[in-house]
Formats: structure tokens, C-alpha cells, sequence
């Protein structure tokens, strides 16, 4: 039977799968990286930033990433100039060392293994499958005269920029053994993009020193529009053999535990030489019985390797296609191969909407979640794990239950992230949040704080730091926490507890505390009024996996997850019972077989509440698509329906999951099912 569902479903793959258009390849481009480093004005933690800076100068070459250190005369006079302070000073005041990724985000906590590079690169990780509306192209750069010029193309019909920035930067690469990639002078302006595929020239000049060293200067332009770096380009030598995937979607997709998922494409550009390719894709991790192949732009799909050739300049896209078997996740990823260049490896994730638990691995560089997800597994919970390194937390997302886990991050937070966190809690969704530095930067940071988040969700306010404190007692009678006593640090744990905060309730009458440290000041609170519950510390941090897996459980029977929907009242006595529905998933175009009879809803409902009982299908939005309003019962109080998979108006429903819902007004009994056309 399992190998009838695969011809199927390839059936259906070479059927409907799109081919790209010309317009699809050209409307984006891949974005080129901009680190700017600003050194701490009191030189501290610097030579740790450097180490960092030059692990990812290693990693990444020049088309991918480009680094710029910029100097204040306070802090190293020989070593700016009078642009490049005007910038600074148009800045933050640099008490610490700080990297800033295309404008966009930043890292000034030196508290972090930042000579390792790791932190950085998180950064780095985030935006690197991001694509661009623009083409950026260097054209001149002229040692002797300092004339500068670079060639910008709009791509996207659907983008304008008015009065955008673009930044010239001239750079010295070698200045001394520690100081490289060194801002020398500065010139920008601001300039209009709105002709499609009109190539618009930019230019500027340069002051030249004659105490630079000629052979070191490069050029590195880029554009700023809406306080973001959005492209970039420079002087920089072309490498011979460079690929770069493009994702215009999140990395990370979300869909059906059966049936088939079809991802969005990705695109693959070749910015060097003609090369000969080989691409296939391979599962990383998956449930058992899933199925992954692949289609490329043409249409085709694949099981295993497929040789290309790609041009310098061309793209072309790929996409996988997912067939689940159960609830959970698959890692996966495309691996692109040739003899002339390294392994290319492009990973994606897939998480069926339907898990219990979505752990959120908010941790940035490290792999804390595995402390997580070691006891869901062993404890038979459905769940996924969405990586915020791969994708920022999609604000449409919808699970029931979250765990969100913030490591040493930083921010432990960012805007968008509260934004779903609320989102969420106001849905009425249950919600575990555990992390070190999250009380910190809610109250007393400039540049991450939210006190609604704090005080309205949270119901908490900060009262001071805690940098001695690892030990927590629980609070007798407390449904998660009685008699229960951890440790922090050490044994088994990520030992990364270093900037602990002392909590407490803001309002007794919405929250209670549930764990204390020894001075009795709190770690830990639980709302009265939502299904929340807010760790102040890591749990990646407690010392041992008994007390992880206590506390989680005990946190997870208090949100009672369940796999399925069921309200019941206890005293009225009834025999309603819905069993699941048979084919799942359905074909609903199938011409042969039993698929085509329709989908099989059987029921048990008593006899004298068949007229208060309803059957209806809905839609993921929620809305009736169709109401069956007789329910027949062929045996005693056992009875069944076929639904043909046409809506109330007679009109077939698209591809997707869908609700029925059995109610008598008493209990409600809801399940899924899979529609593929």
C-alpha cells in the first residue's frame, strides 16, 4: 500500500508543480553582509572582538561578507578622520565593543564567548538566505585620484526607494598586526531607485593619504533605507567558484502531518566561473515513514542526484516536497557538490502544525534545546522546534503550547518576538519562558526594553540582579514547583548561568511566585490568569536531567496538553464518540479506487440526542464550509457520513488541513484531515 501512496503522490508532484518564469529569477538578488565594528571607547574587550571579527573574515569571503572597522580620534587618533568621526558621533556612545550586522542588529554584550566568533556569526546566519531588491555592481575604483563609482539595478517591479542613503567607505586592509579592514574616509548622500531594470551609476571621490599603504585600499559601498543596510558591494577580488542561495520565504515552513507539502522555491546563483553541479537532497532527522523529494525549475522532481551545469550569473531554483507521515519535524538539507569547490550545503526545516509543543530555540549560537526536547521525546510529546537562527518566529504561527528558551542571546527578546509572545497569550495560548537575561533587557535596556511585556504579561517587576544565588526551593503545594529543590551550574547543565535576575509578582491577585533562592527573594512565578509560567533562569542551566524533566512535566500537566479537542460536561451522561475519518488523506480527484467514494466520518451518538447533535467541516480560518444537517444511524446509535469534498455551495475545497467537529451541544469531539488534489 505504501508504495501506491508514493506513485501517487508523484503523480500528482509532476502534475502540479509550477515552472519558474524569467520574472522569478530577476525580481531579487542575494544580499551582501556589512559587519561594522565599533571599538569601546575604554579599549576593553577589543582584542576579544577582533578574534571574533577574524573568524568570520575566515569563513566568509568577499562576496558574502564584508568588514569594516571604524576608529574614533579619542580612542586612536592616527587611526580616523574627520568623516569617520562625524559618523561615530552620529551613534551610540561605544562603552563596549560592538557589532553591528547591515544595520540591523547588534551585539554589545561582551559577557559572550565573542572571541570565538560565535555570536557574531549568529548574526551573520540570520540574514544570510535573505534576498534584496537590488543588484549592486562596483565599477571604478581610481588609486590615483580617489574617484569611486558603482552601478545600482532595481529589480523588483514591486519596490521603490525615495531618498534612500548610499554610503561610500574607503578601507585599509593590513594598517598593523591587529587592525585591519580600517574606515579612512567617508562620503554619502542620499539618491532615488524606482525605474525597473534602468541601471542607475553613483559615484563619489575620495580624500587620499599619502601615508596609506595604495596596495591595501578597497572600496566598500552600500545602501541604507529605512535605517537598514539592504545592499552592498566592493572593490574586493571576484573568487572563481561562488554559490549563493536565496530563500524568499522563511527557512522553516509549517504544514499537514499528511498528504503532500510542496515548499516554496529557493534560488541558487553562481557568481563564478561555469561550473558542473550535482544537487540532491537528504534528511537529516525525521519520523519514521516520511518521504522527501525534490523538483527543480523545469518541473521535474527527484528522488536522488541530479547533475547541472550553471553559468556565471545564472540562477536557478529548487524545491522539496514533503510527505509526513505523524506529527513532528524534519531537518533536512540540499547539498550542492562540484570538483571545483567545497561541499555547498543549504538546511531547511519542516514542523507539522498539528504538534503539541513548539519549543522555540531562542539561544541563538548554542544548542540548549536539546534539554528540552530530550525529555518531550522520552515522554512521547508530539513537537517541533523552530530555530530562530533560520527564521525569525513567523507572526502567523499557531500552536498551543510554546516553550521558549533565550540561552545568552542577546537580545534575550527582540521586538518582533514580543510582539508573537503577546499575540499568543492573548489567543489564550500557554506559554513556558525561561531564560537568564530576559528580566535585564525587558527593564534596563536602552535599546530593548518593553515594560508592558514585563508588568501586563509577565506580571513581574525586576528587583535586582543576582550574581551569587544558583540554589531554588520550591513553594509547598505549588502544582509545579512543591517539593522540588535545584541547583543551577555544574553537574549535567550548560553551566551558563551568570547573569540570574531576582523577580517578583507585580499583582498577588494575577500571579504567585514558585521558586525562591536561599534569601527567599523569587526566580520563578506562575500567572492566575493566564496558561503562563516565566523562569527567570535557564532550565538548560539546571544541574541535572531529573529535576529538568520533573519540572517541565509538572509545567506541561498544568497547561494539560492534549492531542485532541475535547469540552465535556460531567453530568449529563452520553455516548457521543467520533472516530477518525477514513481516507486520510483524502484524493479528492481520484478517478479509481476507493479514494473516489469520498471521505468516511463515522460517529456513535445516543439515540435521544441525534437531534441536538451537529457535524461540521471547517477550514484552518475557522469558518463552516460545510454542515451536515441530518445524521443518519445505521446501527443503534452508530451512524456514519461520506463527505465528497465540496463546500456548502457544491464547489470543491483547495488543498489543505480541515476540522470536523462533532457536538451535541454537551461535548465537543474535533479531528483533522488532509485534502490532495
Amino acid at each position: 500500500m505504501k508504495v501506491y501512496v508514493i506513485t501517487v503522490i508523484l503523480i500528482v508532484l509532476m502534475t502540479y508543480v509550477g515552472l519558474l518564469t524569467a520574472d522569478d529569477i530577476i525580481s531579487h538578488y542575494p544580499r551582501t553582509i556589512v559587519a561594522e565594528f565599533f571599538p569601546s571607547v575604554n579599549n576593553q574587550d577589543n582584542n576579544r572582538a577582533y578574534q571574533g571579527i577574524n573568524y568570520l573574515t575566515d569563513r566568509y569571503n568577499k562576496k558574502v561578507f564584508l568588514p569594516i572597522r571604524y576608529y574614533h580620534s579619542t580612542v586612536k587618533e592616527k587611526f580616523s578622520s574627520a568623516s569617520v568621526d562625524n559618523f561615530i558621533d552620529g551613534k551610540d556612545n561605544f562603552s563596549y565593543a560592538s557589532l553591528f550586522v547591515n544595520n540591523k542588529s547588534r551585539i554589545s554584550n561582551t559577557k559572550l564567548p565573542i572571541e570565538s566568533g560565535k555570536p557574531y556569526d549568529y548574526l551573520v546566519q540570520k540574514q544570510y538566505y535573505e534576498p534584496t531588491p537590488i543588484k549592486m555592481d562596483f565599477k571604478l575604483f581610481d588609486l590615483e585620484n580617489g574617484e569611486t563609482e558603482v552601478e545600482l539595478t532595481l529589480l523588483s517591479k514591486n519596490k521603490t526607494f525615495d531618498n534612500a542613503l548610499i554610503r561610500f567607505v574607503l578601507v585599509e586592509d593590513n594598517v598593523t598586526a591587529d587592525v585591519t579592514n580600517l574606515a579612512r574616509d567617508i562620503v554619502e548622500f542620499n539618491f532615488s531607485l524606482t525605474n525597473l531594470n534602468s541601471p542607475l551609476i553613483l559615484d563619489a571621490k575620495f580624500t587620499l593619504n599619502e601615508d596609506y599603504s595604495t596596495n591595501d585600499l578597497k572600496v566598500v559601498s552600500y545602501v541604507i533605507y529605512n535605517d537598514e543596510i539592504i545592499q552592498a558591494t566592493s572593490s574586493y577580488d571576484n573568487y572563481p567558484h561562488h554559490l549563493r542561495a536565496v530563500f524568499t520565504h522563511p527557512r522553516i515552513d509549517v504544514g499537514p502531518s499528511s498528504g503532500l507539502f510542496e515548499a516554496e522555491y529557493f534560488y541558487l546563483y553562481n557568481f563564478g566561473a561555469t561550473s558542473d553541479l550535482t544537487v540532491e537532497v537528504l534528511i537529516d532527522d525525521a519520523p519514521e515513514g516520511w518521504l522527501l523529494t525534490y523538483c527543480d525549475d523545469h518541473g521535474s522532481c527527484y528522488f536522488g542526484p541530479k547533475d547541472f551545469t550553471l553559468n556565471d550569473g545564472e540562477a536557478t531554483s529548487f524545491h522539496s516536497n514533503i510527505v509526513p507521515e505523524s506529527s513532528g519535524m524534519i531537518d533536512y538539507h540540499f547539498l550542492v557538490q562540484s570538483e571545483s569547490m567545497e561541499d555547498y550545503i543549504i538546511p531547511a526545516r519542516f514542523i507539522t502544525h498539528d504538534v503539541n509543543i513548539l519549543v522555540v530555540d531562542g539561544d541563538g549560537w548554542e544548542n540548549y534545546e536539546y534539554y528540552i526536547e530530550e525529555p518531550l521525546q522520552k515522554n512521547g510529546y508530539s513537537f517541533g522546534t523552530w530555530c530562530t537562527t533560520m527564521s525569525d518566529i513567523r507572526q502567523d504561527v499557531d500552536v498551543n503550547t510554546v516553550i521558549w528558551i533565550s540561552g545568552e542571546r542577546e537580545p534575550a527578546l527582540s521586538k518582533k518576538e514580543i510582539s508573537f509572545l503577546k499575540r499568543h497569550l492573548d489567543k489564550g495560548n500557554d506559554l513556558l519562558l525561561s531564560g537568564q537575561n530576559i528580566s535585564h533587557d525587558l527593564v534596563e535596556s536602552d535599546i530593548y526594553n518593553d515594560i508592558d511585556f514585563m508588568g501586563n504579561y509577565l506580571n513581574t517587576y525586576l528587583v535586582a540582579v543576582n550574581n551569587d544565588d544558583y540554589k531554588l526551593t520550591g513553594v509547598y503545594e505549588d502544582p509545579i514547583s512543591s517539593n522540588i529543590t535545584i541547583s543551577l551550574n555544574n553537574g549535567d547543565s550548560a553551566d551558563n548561568q551568570d547573569v540570574l535576575s531576582y523577580i517578583s509578582v507585580k499583582d498577588e491577585h494575577k500571579g504567585v511566585e514558585i521558586f525562591h533562592y536561599d534569601n527567599n527573594k523569587s526566580g520563578a512565578v506562575r500567572s492566575l490568569e493566564r496558561n503562563l509560567v516565566y523562569l527567570a533562569f535557564g532550565i538548560e542551566g539546571i544541574d541535572n536531567y531529573q529535576d529538568r524533566q520533573q519540572i517541565l512535566l509538572n509545567i506541561l500537566n498544568w497547561f494539560q496538553v492534549t492531542d485532541i479537542t475535547i469540552e465535556i460536561l460531567p453530568e449529563i451522561d452520553n455516548k457521543l464518540q467520533l472516530y477518525s475519518g477514513y481516507p486520510n488523506p483524502y484524493f479528492s480527484n481520484a478517478t479509481s479506487d476507493y479514494r473516489s467514494a469520498g471521505f468516511k466520518i463515522s460517529y456513535q451518538v445516543s439515540e435521544n440526542r441525534i437531534n441536538e447533535t451537529s457535524l461540521k467541516i471547517y477550514n484552518i480560518k475557522g469558518q463552516v464550509i460545510k454542515d451536515f444537517e441530518e445524521l443518519p444511524l445505521y446501527e443503534e446509535e452508530y451512524g456514519y457520513v461520506i463527505w465528497n469534498g465540496k463546500d456548502i455551495s457544491g464547489n470543491n475545497v483547495s488543498n489543505g488541513i480541515y476540522l470536523y467537529l462533532l457536538s451535541d451541544g454537551v461535548t465537543n469531539i474535533s479531528r483533522k484531515l488532509s485534502i490532495i488534489r
